[in-house]
C-alpha cells in the first residue's frame, strides 16, 4: 500500500471525503477537528500521488455479454440464466478506459 493510498484509507474511516475536484485539485469533506494538522500537511506533501490515485479510480471498463438460451433472463434472473445448461456466450465485447475496443468470440 502506498502513503496516498494509505492516507485515504485512514481519512475515510474517519469518514473524511477526499475527490477529486478538478484535474489539479482535490476536495476535502470533514467534519471541524476530524483531520489532524499532521493529515493536513500529509496530504499537501502527498498531493500529487493523491491526485493519480483518484484519477485512476474513475478509470472503469465495460463488459457486454451476448447469450442464447432456451432460458427466459427475465423469469430466471442473471445468475440462474448464466448456469442453464441451455445458455451459450457467442460473444463478448470489452470497452478500456483509452477506448480501445476488445472483441472475443468462443473457439
Amino acid at each position: 500500500m502506498t502513503a496516498a493510498e494509505k492516507l485515504l484509507s485512514e481519512l475515510r474511516a474517519k469518514s473524511v471525503q477526499v475527490e477529486l475536484a478538478e484535474a489539479d485539485k482535490l476536495r476535502i469533506e470533514a467534519p471541524p477537528g476530524v483531520v489532524a494538522r499532521d493529515e493536513i500537511e500529509r496530504l499537501r506533501a502527498l498531493k500529487p500521488a493523491l491526485l493519480l490515485l483518484l484519477r485512476r479510480s474513475l478509470d472503469v471498463f465495460f463488459l457486454d455479454f451476448e447469450t442464447r438460451s432456451l432460458a427466459s433472463l427475465r423469469k430466471l434472473g442473471g445468475r440462474a440464466y448464466a448456469e442453464h445448461e441451455t445458455t451459450e456466450v457467442l460473444c463478448a465485447v470489452f470497452r478500456l478506459p483509452d477506448g480501445q475496443t476488445i472483441e472475443w468470440q468462443p473457439s
